[in-house]
C-alpha cells in the first residue's frame, strides 16, 4: 500500500474522497450515483472555476449519447444534497454559456495512507478531515503474532467459554442489527441504474392510454377516437376496427397477449364499462359495468381489479371480479376527500397476493402509495423519498415496482421502488415527464407516455379575443394553469410551480410593467384558488397549512397572513368574496358529502347556503358580480352516456333563494369556469373536435357558443375575465404526448 494517495476535498461541511468517489457530511456517508459522484469530482477538481457543459459531457458521459436533461437532473440532485451557503445561495452555481462551478472554497488534502495509519497509531492529534485511513483484512493478518497459541493464557477452558459467549453475543447482535439496518445494507449492494436505452415509437404528440404486449413486441394506444396497434419490430401501425364503440380509455393487454381490454370512455373520471376485444379489433365482450378510473388485470388473466364510485356516500370502493364466475368482492374503501388516483391502474403482484395502488387527497393534492393484501384487505403505505405518484406497476421479482413519480421537482420520472423498505432508484432524467407506464412480462421493457408541457399567460381585449399580448415567457412553471384571478384591471393573481418546487404558490403581476411578486413560498403545502376583494386589498385562498383544508387571507403584497375559517370537522375551500365585502362563500365537505356555506365577515358568523343533499359541490366557485348567483362544480350521481366527459356537472344556485338551483350537463375539459360579467351566462372550458374551446352557455338554456378556441397543437389550460369584463386572461401552451420504449435499465 506504500505510496497510495487519497485525494480528499474539503468544502463547507463536506468531504469528498476522490479515490473512492464517496461524499461525507462530517462523519455521515452520503450515497451518490456513480455519475453524480464523477460530476462532483470534476467540479471540485476545478476549485471554483466554471466547467462548461461540453467538458462535463466529455468527461462524465464520454462515448455515451444522453440528453441535456441528464446533466440538469444530476446538478439538481447534487444541489439538493449540498444545500446552500450562509447567504442561502446554492453550492453549485450555473451561468449561461459558462457552465457550472462550486461556489465555496475547496481545500485539497493529499495523504499517504501508510503515513496516516502510522500517525493514528502514534496518537496524532491531526484533525479528522486530514486523517482518513482504511484498515484492510490483509493488513490485520500481517500484524498478527506468528504463533497465536504462544500468546494464549493457560486456562484454555475459560478462554473457550469467553469466546463462545462472545460469539453468541456477536451473532445475536448481528441478527438484530441486520433486521434493523436491513434497508441500508440492501441499499448498499443494489446496483445503480446508469444508462437506459430509449426508443421513440410515435411522433404525432397526441398519444393517450398506451399499453405494451406481454412479449414486448406490440404497443397499443389511443389516438383521436380510435385504438392503434403498432408492431415495434417493423414499425407497422394499424387502426383497429371496433364496431359499436367510439370512445376508448385505460388500455391493457391480456396476459397471453391475444386480447386488449379497455374502458368505454376516453375520460377516466366517469363511470363506464370494461370491454374486451381481439388485439386485431372486432366485436366487444363485456367484462364489468359501472367502473370508475383505470383497472388492473391479474397475471393469470382470471381477475380484474377496478374502482366503483359511490357518489351519494362520497366514497370509492376497490373491487375484485372473478372473470370466470362473475363474482365480485369489495376489497377496500376510501372516503372523500381521499380518492383512488383515477389514472393509476391497480397493479397485481406476480404472486397474485397483493395489489399496489395510489390514493390522492383531493384537497391537499398529495398522493400516497399503498399495497393491500387481496385476501385480508389489510393495507400498508410504502414510505419512500418520493412526494407524488402518477403510475405504479409490479416487476416480476415480486420485491420491486416501477413508478412514475416526483421526488420534489415539477417533473414526473420513472423510478424503481423496492418493496417493502421503499428505497427508490431513478431510471429517467431530463425535462420531460412520464405518465402512463406498461411493462413486458419479463420486466425488461417499459412502455411509457412521455409528456412535454408548457404554458404562459396572455391578455386579450373583449372585442377580439384572438388579438393577444403575451405577458409571461418560458416553459417551466405551469403559469396560471390551475388558478387565475384579477385583482383589478392592471393586476393579476395566479398560481405557479417551479422546477425545484412542485407545490402551488401564489404570485401577482402588475400588467403595465409586467413586474411580478411571489406572495407565498410554501414547500410542504399548497396555496390555491385565490379570490380578491373588490378593492384589491385582500386575497382569500385555500391552503392545507392547518390540519384540515381551510381558508386564509393575506394583504395584496402577501403580508398579514390570517386564518379565516377553522373547520375541525370538515374542509372549507374555494372561496369567493362578494363585491360589497360582506360575505365570503366557500365549499365545505366532510366524508358524508358537501355543501356551500358563507361567512358574514363583519360579524364572523357562518351560515349554510346550500345543504348537503340538495347538491354535492366538490370544486371551484364563481360568484356573479351582483352577488345573486353562485356557480359550482357538482359531483353528479349519474352514470351518463359514453359521450359525457365525466361525472361532474355545473350547478348554479341563487344566493337569495337557495331552493332555486339549476344543473347543466357540460363537457368539461377541466374545472375552469366563470359566470359572465352581465350575469346572464357562464363560460367554461371544453375539449371537443380535437381542440380546446371556451364556450358560453346562456342561463336560459340552449346550445353553448364558442367564443375562443385553439387548434389541436395548442392547449388552453385556464382563463379569467377582468371584473369589468373588458379583458380576458388566458393560460395556454403546448402539450405533447409520445410513446417511448425503455430497456437496458
Amino acid at each position: 500500500m506504500a505510496g497510495e494517495i487519497n485525494n480528499l476535498y474539503q468544502f463547507g461541511e463536506f468531504r469528498f474522497d476522490g479515490g473512492k468517489q464517496k461524499l461525507y457530511r462530517q462523519d455521515e456517508l452520503i450515497l451518490l450515483s456513480p455519475k453524480a459522484a464523477e460530476l462532483l469530482h470534476l467540479l471540485l477538481e476545478r476549485q471554483g472555476e466554471f466547467v462548461s457543459k461540453e467538458e462535463i459531457f466529455a468527461r462524465v458521459w464520454a462515448d455515451t449519447f444522453v440528453e441535456d436533461g441528464v446533466l440538469t437532473q444530476n446538478i439538481y440532485t447534487l444541489r439538493k444534497i449540498l444545500g446552500s451557503d450562509s447567504d442561502k445561495q446554492p453550492l453549485i452555481e450555473n451561468r449561461t454559456r459558462r457552465g457550472y462551478r462550486i461556489t465555496v472554497p475547496v481545500r485539497l488534502v493529499e495523504k499517504d495512507t501508510n503515513q496516516i495509519a502510522k500517525a493514528k497509531t502514534n496518537g496524532s492529534q491531526e484533525p479528522l478531515e486530514d486523517i482518513i485511513a482504511e484498515v484492510h483484512p490483509s493488513t490485520l493478518a500481517a500484524n498478527q503474532p506468528a504463533n497465536l497459541a504462544a500468546t494464549q493464557p493457560r486456562n484454555g477452558k475459560r478462554l473457550s467459554l469467553v469466546l463462545l459467549g462472545s460469539a453468541i453475543l456477536l451473532m445475536t447482535t448481528g441478527f438484530f442489527g441486520y433486521r434493523f439496518f436491513r434497508p441500508q445494507i440492501l441499499s448498499f449492494f443494489r446496483k445503480p441504474i446508469e444508462i437506459v436505452k430509449f426508443q421513440s415509437l410515435t411522433n404525432t404528440g397526441d398519444i393517450w392510454h398506451l399499453t405494451l404486449s406481454p412479449d414486448g413486441n406490440f404497443a397499443a394506444f389511443v389516438r383521436g377516437k380510435a385504438i392503434y396497434l403498432k408492431d415495434i419490430t417493423t414499425s407497422q401501425e394499424i387502426k383497429l376496427e371496433i364496431p359499436n364503440a367510439s370512445s376508448f380509455g385505460a388500455l391493457q393487454f391480456s396476459p397471453d397477449g391475444k386480447f386488449i381490454f379497455f374502458r368505454s370512455t376516453f375520460v377516466l373520471r366517469k363511470e363506464a364499462s370494461i370491454l374486451q376485444i381481439s388485439r386485431f379489433g372486432g366485436e366487444t365482450k363485456l367484462l364489468a359495468e359501472k367502473t370508475w378510473g383505470s383497472f388492473g388485470v391479474s397475471r393469470d388473466g382470471k381477475q380484474i381489479a377496478f374502482v366503483r364510485n359511490v357518489a351519494e356516500q362520497a366514497k370509492q370502493i376497490l373491487t375484485i371480479k372473478n372473470l370466470a364466475s362473475g363474482e365480485e368482492r369489495e376489497l377496500l374503501a376510501v372516503n372523500f376527500p381521499e380518492m383512488f388516483l383515477f389514472n393509476c391502474a391497480p397493479s397485481w403482484s406476480p404472486d397474485h397476493q397483493k395489489l399496489a395502488f395510489v390514493v390522492e387527497s383531493f384537497t391537499s393534492r398529495r398522493t400516497s402509495l399503498f399495497v393491500v393484501d387481496q385476501a385480508s384487505g389489510q393495507k400498508e403505505e410504502i414510505k419512500t423519498s418520493l412526494r407524488q405518484f402518477e403510475q405504479v406497476a409490479w416487476l416480476p421479482d415480486n420485491d420491486s415496482l416501477i413508478a412514475s413519480a416526483s421526488d420534489g421537482g415539477k417533473f414526473f420520472h420513472l423510478w424503481k421502488i423496492f418493496y417493502p423498505d421503499g428505497e427508490a432508484q431513478r431510471i429517467t432524467n431530463g425535462l420531460n415527464s412520464y405518465g402512463k407506464i406498461s411493462l413486458s412480462a419479463d420486466g425488461k421493457k417499459i412502455l411509457a407516455l412521455q409528456i412535454a408541457e408548457s404554458s404562459n399567460l396572455f391578455i386579450a381585449p373583449q372585442e377580439n379575443l384572438y388579438e393577444q399580448k403575451q405577458i409571461t415567457f418560458g416553459n417551466a412553471n405551469n403559469v396560471g394553469q390551475t388558478d387565475l384571478d384579477w385583482a383589478d384591471e392592471n393586476r393579476l393573481v395566479y398560481v405557479s410551480y417551479t422546477e425545484e418546487n412542485p407545490v402551488a404558490n401564489l404570485w401577482s403581476m402588475n400588467l403595465p410593467d409586467l413586474s411580478r411578486r411571489q406572495l407565498t413560498a410554501n414547500t410542504d403545502f399548497h396555496a390555491l384558488a385565490p379570490a380578491i376583494s373588490a378593492d384589491g386589498k385582500a386575497i382569500y385562498f385555500t391552503t392545507s397549512q392547518s390540519p384540515l383544508v381551510n381558508i386564509w387571507r393575506m394583504d395584496a403584497n402577501g403580508g398579514n397572513l390570517t386564518q379565516i375559517t377553522d373547520g375541525k370537522e370538515s374542509w372549507r375551500m374555494f372561496p369567493q368574496v362578494s363585491q360589497d365585502g360582506k360575505f365570503l362563500y366557500y365549499i365545505f365537505r366532510n366524508p358524508e358529502g358537501g355543501g356551500i356555506k358563507r361567512l358574514n365577515l363583519a360579524e364572523n358568523i357562518e351560515e349554510t347556503l346550500l345543504e348537503r343533499g340538495a347538491a354535492n359541490p366538490v370544486s371551484h366557485l364563481s360568484l356573479s358580480l351582483d352577488g345573486k348567483r353562485l356557480m359550482f362544480v357538482n359531483w353528479a350521481n349519474k352514470v351518463g352516456g359514453d359521450d359525457d366527459e365525466s361525472n361532474f356537472q355545473l350547478g348554479i344556485v341563487a344566493t337569495e333563494n337557495p331552493c332555486e338551483i339549476k344543473f347543466f350537463d357540460v363537457k368539461l375539459a377541466n374545472f375552469a369556469m366563470e359566470i359572465a360579467a352581465d350575469g346572464k351566462a357562464f363560460d367554461y372550458l371544453s375539449w371537443e373536435k380535437g381542440k380546446t374551446r371556451i364556450l358560453r352557455q346562456s342561463l336560459e338554456g340552449g346550445e353553448a357558443k364558442e367564443i375562443f378556441s385553439l387548434p389541436q397543437e395548442r392547449r388552453i389550460f385556464n382563463f379569467a375575465w377582468s371584473k369589468s369584463g373588458k379583458q380576458l386572461a388566458i393560460s395556454h401552451g403546448h402539450l405533447y404526448r409520445e410513446a417511448v420504449l425503455l430497456s437496458n435499465f
